[in-house]
């Protein structure tokens, strides 16, 4: 249980500095938008369970979360 716990404390600290970044760098937001795909990305592999996403995503509910979550970023 205190591996879930410090886990999410590390990867929330970790992805909260990203806005701080974005705000000082002046990018199209096409490039922002992958660039924060990458980033979450690459800060969550560390954290995930790889056999869930494996098993889900290309399941009709990981799919239309992509898709959510697609929208939420660009609009």
């Amino acid at each position: 249980m205190i591996l879930e716990i410090l886990s999410k404390i590390s990867s929330e600290l970790l992805l909260s500095l990203y806005p701080v970044f974005v705000k000082f760098i002046n990018l199209p937001i096409g490039i922002q938008m992958w660039c924060r795909f990458l980033t979450y990305m690459f800060i969550s592999s560390f954290f995930v369970n790889w056999n869930f996403i494996i098993k889900t995503i290309f399941t009709k509910y990981g799919l239309s979360l992509i898709i959510v979550t697609l929208l939420h970023v660009y609009i």
